[in-house]
């Protein structure tokens, strides 16, 4: 919050809501996010000023910054409100548990690679491997019933997949819904236009070497009809 009152609530660089609230120099002001799930919600001296949906970063660390610009910070608080706050938008992980399969899988032990191991919610542990490099290699979601689809969050081992669709079945076959190139370390979300499906798979058209994905996260909700 700058002097003139504005305030932004952003996430890895993605703005998620702005405002403008009565500033009052001298006097402190207490500033709260809670989260839950995929929503934040930000309250100013107690009273709610906007709230945003970020499905990047389920878990990490607090920390307090003010950039170039002095600051002063004081009772600084994190708490547990379980149950607390209702889901904001309906959005979920459709992926987490759900039935999954894949072209092949490549395994020291049965399941240590399996495609159930990136339906665990697990982005740094557990992952899927293929067993070769070759094109078409794939993981599916078995979503278990349709469900109105928006996006898709990936979470890769190493950087090996340099090309991928993102397919939802359509009762017949397979329909692109994205499109991507190398989508880097770490978390890649695509949105694309909402899709009723109750299947989601990703399709790898080219890599450096066996894909192998932490986590295939399908976010979506109940459809209404």
């Amino acid at each position: 919050m700058d002097s003139a009152g504005k305030w932004s609530l952003a996430a890895v660089g993605r703005g998620l809501a702005t405002g403008t609230v009565a500033y009052v120099p001298g006097r402190w002001a207490r500033l709260d996010l809670k989260f839950q799930g995929y929503n934040a919600i930000a309250f100013i001296d107690g009273k709610k000023v906007g709230s945003g949906v970020d499905f990047t970063c389920l878990s990490g660390m607090v920390g307090l910054g003010s950039g170039r610009n002095p600051a002063e910070f004081d009772d600084v608080a994190v708490g547990d409100l379980s149950g607390e706050l209702p889901a904001a938008t309906g959005m979920r992980n459709l992926s987490r548990g759900a039935r999954a399969k894949a072209s092949s899988s490549w395994t020291q032990t049965p399941g240590d690679f399996g495609p159930r191991q990136a339906c665990d919610g697990d982005r740094t542990g557990t992952r899927w491997n293929a067993k070769t490099g070759d094109p078409g290699e794939w993981l599916e979601v078995d979503l278990g019933a349709r469900f109105s689809v928006e996006r898709t969050i990936t979470t890769q081992f190493y950087e090996r997949i340099t090309a991928y669709r993102i397919q939802a079945w359509d009762g017949a076959g397979w329909k692109d819904v994205c499109i991507g190139g190398k989508p880097g370390p770490g978390i890649r979300m695509d949105e694309f236009p909402t899709v009723v499906t109750d299947k989601i798979r990703c399709l790898v058209d080219a890599s450096d070497g066996p894909p192998s994905l932490y986590e295939f996260e399908v976010i979506g909700k109940e459809c209404k009809n």
